[in-house]
């Protein structure tokens, strides 16, 4: 519906638009009294066509509402209820008992008997044996180093001293007492001198020498001896054993028995329920209405339709 409402004012509009453009076209048909087409003029003529308009009004439209209300219902629920019953139950119980009886056993009784065994031993030899060793032994070797000597020699040389006195024979100086005295000693003038000089020096070198050492082998020997070795012989034997058999025994007992019973119950419940109202409302809503509009056309007119006033 709200479809056909939308082209509705579209589908008028196409129309009134195709008759205009119908009648403003010129025609070429031939009179219909003298069947001239040249009989035929035109003139303009004002016409008044409805042109559909979209325009907003208001409206007054029923709606439903919902609310929230409070009821009360009559509700039959179900409830499990215990009920307790005597019920005899018959039940099997393992009762021991003590019971003899002869068992036959396998027992390993141990013999002991002597058995000749034979095994080795290590007998230790003392062993003289012939070896080298490594011996260090001073040499005496001449080599030539380089001394440093002082040949020299003494040489008389005449040198001059001063001369410190205090007085004459203890009387103060005088001043005609020489100054300083001339004396002659020997002198050592160094010249020192680089020779090579043969020289013995002791060096120690390692050299190998044949010698004899006493060392311990031991030799594999073979001896016999005897031992006493422990064997188990089975035996079988003869015991009364006492054992404890489990018998079962039907018994019977009374007990309770709890059993859930169904019932019905009609109570009062309080339930929302959404309650439909109806509810006057405005609101805008665009319509299409036929507005009237005067246009300029042009209609043909017949020349034989002059006298006659039409």
């Amino acid at each position: 519906m709200n479809t056909m409402r939308r082209w509705t004012p579209g589908l008028i509009g196409l129309a009134v638009g195709i008759l205009i453009f119908a009648a403003s076209q010129p025609t070429a048909e031939a009179c219909w009294r003298c069947g001239k087409p040249s009989c035929r003029t035109y003139q303009t003529v004002e016409k008044t066509v409805y042109v559909p308009t979209m325009v907003p009004e208001t409206r007054i439209v029923t709606c439903t509402e919902y609310c929230r209300e409070v009821q009360q219902r009559q509700v039959t629920v179900a409830r499990c209820v215990p009920e307790v019953r005597q019920v005899r139950q018959q039940y099997v119980v393992m009762v021991p008992q003590v019971r003899e009886r002869e068992r036959v056993t396998t027992v390993m009784v141990p013999t002991m008997r002597e058995v000749e065994q034979t095994y080795m031993v290590c007998v230790p030899e003392q062993v003289v044996r012939e070896g080298t060793r490594t011996v260090c032994r001073p040499v005496m070797v001449e080599e030539t180093r380089t001394v440093c000597r002082d040949m020299g020699h003494w040489e008389q040389c005449t040198v001059e001293r001063p001369v410190y006195r205090v007085g004459c024979f203890g009387r103060p100086r005088c001043g005609e007492c020489p100054q300083s005295v001339c004396c002659t000693r020997r002198v050592w003038v160094p010249n020192l001198v680089q020779e090579q000089v043969p020289v013995k020096v002791c060096k120690y070198e390692m050299v190998q020498e044949p010698c004899q050492y006493t060392t311990t082998v031991y030799r594999q020997e073979k001896r016999v001896r005897t031992v006493q070795v422990c064997q188990y012989v089975p035996q079988e034997r003869r015991c009364m054993v006492r054992e404890v058999v489990c018998v079962p025994e039907r018994r019977e007992r009374v007990c309770n028995v709890t059993t859930m019973k169904r019932e019905l119950q009609t109570i009062t419940q309080n339930c929302v329920v959404m309650v439909p109202h109806q509810v006057q409302r405005e609101i805008q809503v665009t319509t299409c209405k036929m507005v009237p509009k005067q246009i300029c056309c042009r209609v043909p007119v017949s020349c034989c339709d002059a006298p006659s006033g039409k």
